[in-house]
């Protein structure tokens, strides 16, 4: 997933005569990472969504934990 984000990145900045600064550069990127960032946003791995609610539980009593360390 990753892999393939990174490759269009590379093809697309090879390129650099299309950025005239390094700012036009940097929003490209900006925009890029945005758009990356809002289509995988709620992506979740095969399996993990079976595990999510034992592992939330753990880190719930484990910031409990670490509430009740604080308060002594």
């Amino acid at each position: 997933l990753i892999e393939s984000f990174n490759k269009k990145i590379k093809k697309y900045t090879k390129r650099k005569e299309q950025f005239p600064n390094d700012e036009s550069l940097e929003r490209f990127l900006v925009s890029q990472f945005e758009d990356y960032n809002q289509r995988f946003a709620t992506r979740c791995h095969i399996g993990f969504n079976k595990a999510r609610a034992e592992i939330e539980k753990m880190f719930e009593e484990l910031e409990s934990q670490a509430t009740r360390r604080c308060d002594i």
